[in-house]
Order: C-alpha cells, then sequence, then structure tokens
C-alpha cells in the first residue's frame, strides 16, 4: 500500500511541475494581466468580469495584483476562478481582505464565500495573504499549487486543494475548520496552527508531508480511506496518538 501511494504522490509532482512549466505567457499576448482595487471594482478583467467582486477570471493567463483588495460585502468573495486551468495568481506580496470575519478568526454563520477560488482546478497562487473571508481562503476542486501564501481567520478552512494538489512553504493560521486540506498532494515547509479543525488533513488519500510545524488541535488527520505518508522532519504538538506518525 505505501509503496503505491508513493508512486500516486510522485505522479502528483510531476504532473504538477510540468503544468507549472506551461503556464507561462499564456495569456493574450504573453501578457501578466495586473489587478488592482480600482481594476476590481470597474470590472471587465476577463470578459464576463462584472464591476465588483468577485473579480472574475475567465481566461488562461498570468494575472499578478498591484495593490490590496478589499472586499466590502460580506457576501462576496475576492477572486473567482471560472476557466479550468492554466491561471497563475501572483498576489505580489499584498492582501486580499474579506468583510466577515474579525481580525484573527470568523465566528457566527458565514456565507459560503471564498477568498480565491470556487469550484475550480488547475491555478497556481503565490506570495501574498487572503484572510478573513467567510467560506475557505483559498479553495480548488483538484490540482492548486499554492507557494509562499498566508490564508488566516477564515471561517470554513484555510487551504482546500483536493486532488493532486501541492502546497509548500505556506501558512494556514486561525481558520475556522481545517488549515490544509488535500488528496493525493504534497504539503512541504508549511505552518497550519490555530485553526479549529485539523491543522493537516488527508481525506481519502495519500498526502506526502514533510517539514511542516503543525500546531493544535488534531495537528494530522488521516481520515478516509487512507492517511497521509509521512517522510518526517515534521512537528506535531500536541502529539497525535492515533496511529500516524507525524
Amino acid at each position: 500500500m505505501t509503496s503505491r501511494l508513493l508512486a500516486a504522490a510522485v505522479l502528483a509532482a510531476c504532473a504538477l511541475g510540468a503544468h507549472a512549466q506551461t503556464k507561462g505567457g499564456s495569456s493574450a499576448g504573453g501578457d501578466v494581466i495586473t489587478i488592482d482595487q480600482a481594476k476590481a471594482e470597474a470590472g471587465g478583467v476577463t470578459p464576463g468580469d462584472a464591476p465588483g467582486f468577485p473579480v472574475t477570471i475567465s481566461q488562461p493567463g498570468s494575472y499578478r495584483l498591484a495593490s490590496n483588495l478589499t472586499v466590502a460585502d460580506v457576501n462576496f468573495g475576492g477572486i473567482e476562478i471560472t476557466t479550468q486551468g492554466g491561471v497563475t495568481i501572483d498576489l505580489n506580496g499584498y492582501v486580499i481582505r474579506g468583510a466577515r470575519c474579525g481580525p484573527s478568526r470568523c465566528t457566527v454563520n458565514p456565507p459560503w464565500v471564498h477568498g480565491i477560488g470556487g469550484y475550480s482546478n488547475n491555478f497556481s497562487v503565490r506570495d501574498g495573504r487572503v484572510e478573513n473571508f467567510g467560506g475557505f481562503g483559498i479553495r480548488a476542486d483538484s490540482r492548486v499549487n499554492i507557494e509562499r501564501v498566508q490564508v488566516s481567520g477564515n471561517g470554513t478552512g484555510g487551504i482546500v486543494g483536493n486532488a493532486w494538489s501541492r502546497v509548500v512553504d505556506s501558512a494556514a493560521l486561525q481558520n475556522v475548520g481545517p488549515g490544509i486540506t488535500l488528496i493525493a498532494g504534497i504539503a512541504r515547509g508549511n505552518l497550519a496552527a490555530g485553526n479549529t479543525g485539523a491543522q493537516l488533513q488527508a481525506s481519502n488519500g495519500a498526502v506526502l508531508v514533510s517539514g511542516n510545524t503543525l500546531l493544535g488541535p488534531l495537528p494530522l488527520d488521516g481520515g478516509g480511506t487512507a492517511g497521509p505518508v509521512s517522510l518526517g522532519d515534521n512537528l506535531c504538538a500536541p502529539a497525535y496518538t492515533s496511529g500516524l506518525r507525524c
């Protein structure tokens, strides 16, 4: 069983790597499309993007924030990706901030709106923060690649990558629900702390975990039919006692 799980995760890493190599210059003319608060409020970032939030990304391409994005209405998310594949979002050090939650954590009946995502897949997000949304900070159905992103204070969970996803060098802090949720993916070098659910959750599949710091209730949760495969060098506190090696 372990060898098959390891093989599946290696295939996932290869697929993600190949995907990353093909995304550069995928927007029209190879340009990077910038998004700032004024453009978000005006609309028209991509075809079908109405004024205001969420910003709708309906075409593959490379997108980069040029300012913080602040969502004033609790009923709306930050960025919704409707195209299935080929999207890279560079947060460029900025933050996408929702209106529903307080400075540290959502508390009551958040609407199901996300900072980035929706029911899309095959996209990448890097280098910034997503916080205070009623739903997840970042949500994808599958094949999401997250690097150097902090998600915090969201009302349903931090990062949900589901199948064949990769989350590295990122942080999920004080979200209601699980911090990081993956299926058959890779979690490496992350900090997950203070989330009310599992800090790292692997449901019905294998996740290779290495070099993560998982602090809070239920640091590492196997769930489903197959749990995570630990490569070691993880810090879990309190110690996990249900048979999974941190």
